[in-house]
């Protein structure tokens, strides 16, 4: 008979196993989001490139643009989720209620940041401050899902995020850790302070930056094919996110157990 360890692991493989097909059909019904997300990109960082001589008013029209471009992004996954196929045209809708999910749990984000924000120009308390950031990144590392699939705001969110990520830790974090592990291995600390300081509710920022420097370093040369391959990865592993978040919130880790003794 077999032991309850190797149940929960059979069952968390067969979680992800699910997950992962049902992201790879997604991403291949919906690959118009591939290329859209090339879009979104590039004009994050030209507006990010005209507005940066406007200091800080120019700072905060960039925080609400990237606010909006992350919102038609969530909102096409939340469309894929529901429909069969995801057309060109449906690539132009702005979802208001999701970009004011978002702008609430960035405003408070935007608040304690400004409070620790004082730690970082310090030597001897920048341990700190990135130990409270890498902390802030784990705990709602969820938000993402919490926001575009539960459609929960501000604070209600951050409370949901945090509980579903202690309650599924383990399974929730250990594909992140699979996926960034060249990068951890190669980079080790800078690889860290990578994760801490990277936003919560960007975590396709934090992926493309990480995949894109693997990729660099293993297979040098690409240029244009690395990029789109890195975005490849980028979105399956949100479609994967979105699937994965939907099966742990589901189901208990006993009735994912269960379910593996009768597979």
């Amino acid at each position: 008979m077999e032991s309850e360890a190797i149940l929960v692991i059979k069952a968390t493989a067969a979680l992800y196993k699910d997950c992962a097909i049902a992201a790879w059909q997604a991403m291949i019904k919906n690959w118009p989001i591939v290329f859209g997300s090339i879009a979104l990109y590039l004009a994050f960082l030209l507006a990010s490139y005209a507005l940066a001589p406007a200091g800080m008013a120019g700072g905060m029209v960039v925080g609400f643009l990237s606010m909006a471009l992350l919102a038609i992004y969530y909102g096409w996954l939340t469309d894929a989720r529901r429909r069969t196929t995801l057309r060109w045209k449906e690539l132009l809708i702005f979802d208001y209620s999701l970009f004011s999910g978002l702008i609430s749990v960035a405003f408070i984000f935007w608040i304690v940041s400004y409070l620790i924000r004082p730690l970082a120009s310090d030597e001897e308390s920048y341990p700190l401050y990135l130990c409270i950031q890498l902390g802030i990144f784990l705990i709602f590392n969820a938000i993402p899902e919490v926001i575009y699939i539960n459609r929960i705001e501000s604070i209600p969110a951050l409370k949901e995020s945090a509980s579903f990520t202690i309650r599924n830790w383990i399974e929730w974090f250990l594909p992140l850790i699979v996926l960034l592990s060249p990068a951890l291995i190669y980079q080790g600390e800078s690889a860290l302070e990578s994760m801490a300081t990277s936003y919560p509710l960007l975590p396709p920022h934090l992926l493309f930056d990480q995949v894109d420097l693997i990729l660099d370093r293993y297979y040098p040369g690409l240029g244009l094919l690395g990029t789109l391959v890195t975005l490849m990865i980028v979105n399956w592993f949100m479609f994967f996110r979105g699937e994965l978040f939907r099966g742990l919130e589901n189901g208990s880790r006993r009735r994912r157990v269960y379910e593996a003794k009768n597979r």
